[in-house]
């Protein structure tokens, strides 16, 4: 982690583009105020935040708090705390997680048909997945979820285990899904170790 280096902030189906203005400490930094492709975003303080670092050999995840917020010669800055706890939480977890914000098509499965709908996956482990979509799914399905990967595909049976809304976002609801069991793991843990996403 670098003064420089680029920074992804997520927060519903936005994505927000900053970079590392200054390192405060090891746990603290300070960055530019985030952007969209169509106009400046605000960050709130006391808010938790999942970002992405890009630094020059790795993508890094980090879960971060926002402490405080400043102005200098009219160009605003914020100050993160990045949580030590994020880190003793994956541990303690059965499946490492891999954190993203992947567009990406999976197929729905249930007893009568198959469904292809468009989500935001954002984050995902052989434990589950959770994903945005505009699709209203109930609560209640037992679902087959088939992820394309290269060429073959990771196919897990789950339940949902909790429903989000976000009724003024671009995709209004969002999922997590606890897997039952699985099939052809080995790709999903070689398509994230490819594009080096380190949580």
């Amino acid at each position: 982690m670098e003064i420089g280096n680029k920074i992804s902030i997520l927060y519903n189906d936005i994505i927000a583009i900053s970079f590392i203005e200054d390192i405060i400490s090891e746990s603290k930094i300070l960055i530019q105020s985030p952007y969209t492709y169509k106009e400046q975003a605000s960050l709130y303080e006391g808010n938790k935040y999942n970002i992405i670092i890009n630094s020059k050999d790795k993508i890094i995840n980090a879960l971060v708090y926002i402490n405080s917020h400043k102005i200098t010669n009219r160009r605003k800055f914020y100050i993160l705390d990045i949580l030590k706890s994020f880190k003793e939480e994956n541990q303690k977890r059965k499946y490492e997680r891999y954190f993203c914000n992947l567009p990406y098509k999976i197929h729905l499965l249930d007893e009568n048909k198959e469904e292809q709908i468009n989500v935001i996956i954002k984050d995902i482990s052989l434990g589950g997945i959770r994903f945005l979509s505009n699709l209203e799914i109930d609560k209640n399905s037992n679902l087959k979820i088939k992820i394309f990967l290269d060429y073959d595909y990771f196919l897990a049976n789950g339940k949902i285990i909790q429903i989000q809304s976000y009724p003024k976002a671009n995709y209004k609801n969002q999922y997590r899904i606890k897997f039952d069991n699985i099939e052809n793991e080995y790709l999903l843990k070689n398509y994230f170790e490819k594009l080096k996403i380190i949580t």
